[in-house]
């Protein structure tokens, strides 16, 4: 049976990717070559000694994986020789930290709404996503919060079990 796919990363799909991708790393045993700076994961040694070799083989099965799980639009921010490099250079590019994206995606968290034709875990799953996305970029959402938006983002027909809830 073949691993499952998953999503390539695009210019929109970043928070989704990282953690299809560190899941797959971790299953074949490279996320601590792919997450780490290669001063912490080269061992001490000669080039052909033969923990370099097996450390140097690790390092371009990981830069290969996440090259193979990104869209070829992205290919100019895979330039590092080190998969640490490369993760580094695509979490740089996709994950924008500065005032006026926490600021936009504190309002979109404020101002989410359940669909009306949304499944209650689509629901779920979507307030959890952007108070994910707020805890990566350092604005963190405390859960109480996320609760809030959760119960304040239902429709009317869920007034009673938001007052039991209160």
């Amino acid at each position: 049976m073949s691993p499952p796919a998953i999503a390539k990363l695009n210019d929109e799909n970043y928070t989704e990717w990282i953690i299809s991708i560190q899941a797959l790393l971790t299953r074949k045993g490279l996320w601590e070559i792919a997450s780490n700076p290669v001063s912490d994961t080269r061992p001490l040694g000669s080039e052909n000694s033969r923990a370099v070799k097996n450390w140097r083989e690790k390092n371009n099965l990981a830069r290969a994986e996440i090259i193979l799980n990104i869209e070829p639009a992205q290919y100019g921010h895979t330039s590092g020789t080190y998969a640490y490099e490369v993760w580094e250079e695509l979490r740089r590019i996709h994950q924008a930290r500065g005032f006026g994206t926490r600021m936009a995606l504190l309002r979109n968290f404020w101002r989410m709404a359940k669909r009306p034709d949304q499944p209650m875990t689509s629901w779920i799953a979507d307030v959890r996503r952007a108070a994910r996305t707020l805890d990566e970029i350092d604005a963190p959402i405390e859960d109480e919060h996320t609760i809030l938006v959760l119960t304040n983002g239902l429709p009317d027909a869920y007034s009673q079990v938001i007052i039991s809830l209160d």
